[in-house]
């Protein structure tokens, strides 16, 4: 139990300390992120990252070689950010976000970009929200085209994940959604399924740091989101060699769901409460954070460049230029190498074209500063792979540096923005250039185009669509290419299917849309029609509509409600706004806020989004409950993960703590008699709990122990391994014996102040 007068004492070191903060400090520290970019690039501030060998969108110092064969950069235009994430809407316009105006973190800023005849259009959005969205995972809602961020920056600026839902409408509204996931995020994935829901898997509580989130979850826009409790696998988003770091998943034509995150594979079943399946480790070099991939055809992957585990300074990792094919159509990945890549490339981007072929653009040899990797070989020259040859072409050179939080995206006209790269570094670029591919010219002429129109955009799985075109017997193909959602190095929605032509008229051509889910996942998606010489018309933005909700799963709700503890109220605030204001006078908002932040951490405390300092614990005496626990014993408690850095990855927003003999239980219901259950849980020891030896007095260490029953199970265990360093999970089976059995959880040894941390409680099903 502890004493009021501690979160006092507290809040007044912290105010003594927040008052000798008031200092003036250099300009480059008005907030964190230029000041963090300042490091980044402290011995070469001003390098110019220009192409020395950049003329006019061509490669080398001279036109040479036709756009017919190598392409042809437009010109370099500014954009109010930089686009760390860009996505294609339904209208085919492009929502860019990830930095401030001025190319910092912390201060978010959203851009429509509509590209019109008389330029580039940027469309400034209000950003009321709470949320930062930067790093955060991204998908279009297969049924509106509506943008949902998930996760991202806290805001304090330290870069720890949030656990919110940031939507983006398609009347240019940026809104919080009610439903939060039960881990906070930072760097995850966010995958469409069959049905209309979501899965999101990886990221990390505290950015390139760690923890991995090792526990995926499912987002449903209709009810909200549920943990895949038995898909938790370290295998998969681990702490080695960052495997949470924005995974890269692919739904596969044979119902699988197919990941790739560090050197790990593996597949996860999102049935019931999920599983993993260990498929192996890729042995080559491209592979990590730092690398790119796609997937060209139904279930075969182009994994390319890379390397590195995360963005870097004065990192001695080079980056690779080696090329592998995964083949997931059958059960299990083959993997096998193909001719390499003409540039190492760190952070480079891979965009999927209307022929099915892959262009690579930006990245370089070193992975740091930009007085590093401009010392070093950069990307700029783009290269084309071939998907039928497997052979790599290099294109023309863009005339910037495009690295680490680039992006890249196909337009609806066969071209590709690439864009960005800063907030940290190397360079902050606000600016972009598009990239015009080979097919779209005829010799050094533009070539002409094929005419496509489709009268009815709203496509069923199985239909046969009409389209109506200028000339029939010059058609060769008909294919479709996903809305792009990219950033960090992967576009999580780019798929790419040829649909096969059944008639053919003078003026149309007739073609059939697969009737899986699986082979083309629901949302918008570009139509080609490209003719003999392999010139894409204009893209037609269609849209393919799930085709049933929540297909292939049954929701399955929780056996223990608020088994993670979220639900129970953390009291006891004090608020710092005044101090924030005060020291944002001096040094920024940005800035205080986190200076204030790092301080409260020091002490055991933390700075929520509302300027208050939160103790962090709430405690419930005998007779009391919190959601649907009842407590028996005193020395029950609820505490934030931040609070004395005792919360792990695994805690999400708040655990329990059993002090001295504390107990709490509740009534389990729903289960079936004679079924096989089993109960998990994490748990840890508080660091005020402590044993000492009967003998040695001075020899003493941190301990706790407790017991957890239901039915005929009463199993004990003891805790050795501090909550601030490590948490441990164990699990149990029991055989129900009725509809209705009594969980309960007692502590048996720890301190008044401190002892048994116990956090995300299940009970699931064994079949």
């Amino acid at each position: 139990m502890k004493e009021a007068v501690m979160g006092k004492n507290k809040s007044l070191k912290l105010a003594i300390i927040i008052t000798a903060l008031a200092v003036p400090l250099p300009s480059y520290a008005v907030n964190i992120s230029p000041f963090f970019d300042w490091l980044l690039n402290l011995a070469n501030p001003n390098q110019d990252d220009t192409n020395p060998e950049y003329v006019d969108g061509c490669f080398n110092t001279s036109c040479v070689d036709s756009p017919s064969t190598t392409g042809k950069w437009g010109e370099v235009f500014s954009i109010p950010i930089i686009p760390i994430h860009m996505s294609l809407g339904p209208d085919g316009r492009v929502l860019m976000y990830g930095s401030g105006k001025d190319g910092s973190q912390g201060t978010m800023e959203y851009v429509v970009w509509d590209r019109q005849p008389s330029g580039h259009h940027f469309t400034a959005l209000p950003n009321t929200m709470p949320t930062d969205t930067f790093c955060a995972g991204q998908s279009r809602l297969a049924s509106s085209g509506d943008l949902i961020m998930i996760g991202g920056d806290n805001g304090t600026g330290e870069n720890f994940g949030n656990a919110n839902t940031t939507l983006f409408s398609a009347n240019n509204l940026i809104k919080n959604v009610n439903y939060s996931m039960v881990y906070p995020r930072w760097y995850p994935t966010v995958t469409t399924l069959p049905g209309d829901e979501y899965l999101v898997q990886g990221g990390s509580t505290n950015g390139v740091l760690g923890t991995g989130v090792i526990v995926p979850e499912i987002y449903n826009p209709r009810i909200g989101y549920r943990s895949l409790i038995n898909a938790r696998s370290e295998f998969a988003y681990g702490d080695d060699f960052n495997r949470w770091w924005y995974p890269r998943t692919w739904v596969l034509p044979n119902r699988k769901i197919f990941t790739i995150s560090g050197p790990a594979m593996y597949y996860t079943d999102v049935k019931n409460f999920g599983q993993t399946v260990p498929a192996g480790e890729l042995s080559t070099e491209n592979i990590g954070a730092t690398s790119t991939a796609v997937m060209y055809r139904p279930g075969k992957i182009l994994q390319v460049g890379g390397g590195d585990k995360a963005n870097h300074v004065g990192d001695s990792v080079i980056a690779s230029n080696a090329a592998s094919i995964i083949d997931v159509k059958g059960d299990w990945p083959s993997v096998r190498q193909i001719s390499p890549m003409k540039n190492r490339r760190h952070w480079a981007n891979s965009t999927l074209l209307p022929d099915g072929n892959v262009l690579v653009t930006g990245g370089s040899e070193a992975n740091g500063a930009v007085g590093e990797v401009l010392s070093h070989p950069v990307g700029y020259e783009a290269e084309l792979w071939d998907a039928r040859t497997e052979q790599w072409a290099t294109m023309t050179s863009e005339k910037h540096l495009r690295h680490y939080h680039s992006s890249a995206l196909l337009l609806p006209d066969g071209s590709v923005l690439s864009a960005g790269t800063g907030a940290p570094g190397p360079k902050n670029n606000l600016n972009g250039q598009i990239f015009y591919p080979p097919y779209l010219f005829d010799g050094d002429s533009w070539a002409k185009r094929p005419v496509a129109n489709i009268l009815d955009k709203t496509l069923a799985y199985g239909q046969k669509l009409t389209i109506n075109v200028d000339d029939s017997s010059a058609i060769k193909s008909i294919t479709m290419v996903k809305n792009g959602v990219v950033t960090h190095s992967f576009n999580n929605e780019q798929r790419f299917r040829h649909l096969p032509i059944t008639l053919k008229s003078t003026k149309s051509v007739t073609v059939k849309i697969p009737s899986s889910p699986y082979q083309l996942t629901p949302g918008h998606y570009m139509l080609f029609a490209i003719n003999e010489k392999g010139t894409p018309s204009i893209g037609t933005i269609v849209h393919l509509p799930p085709k049933s909700k929540n297909l292939g799963w049954t929701e399955q709700k929780p056996l223990v409600t608020n088994g993670n503890f979220e639900n129970a109220g953390i009291i006891d605030v004090t608020d710092v706004s005044p101090a924030v204001q005060a020291l944002g006078a001096v040094i920024g908002e940005g800035a205080a806020r986190g200076a204030i932040q790092w301080q409260a951490n020091l002490v055991g405390l933390s700075l929520n989004n509302k300027d208050q300092i939160e103790v962090g614990f709430g405690e419930y005496m005998s007779g009391k409950r919190f959601g649907d626990w009842y407590v028996q014993n005193n020395g029950v408690e609820v505490q934030a993960s931040s609070h004395q850095h005792m919360g792990q990855v695994q805690n999400g927003k708040q655990f329990l703590d059993l002090n001295a003999d504390g107990k709490i239980w509740q009534d389990i219901k729903g289960l079936i008699a004679g079924q096989r259950y089993k109960i998990s849980f994490d748990y840890a020891v508080h660091e005020a709990s402590k044993v000492c030896h009967q003998w040695f007095w001075g020899w003493c260490w941190n301990q706790a122990s407790a017991k957890i029953e239901i039915g005929s199970l009463k199993h004990p265990w003891t805790a050795i391994n501090r909550g601030k360093e490590s948490w441990k999970s164990y699990s149990k089976e029991f055989v129900a014996s009725s509809q209705v059995e009594r969980l309960s959880i007692t502590a048996t040894q720890g301190s008044k102040t401190g002892g048994m941390l116990v956090d995300n409680v299940f009970i699931t099903p064994v079949y």
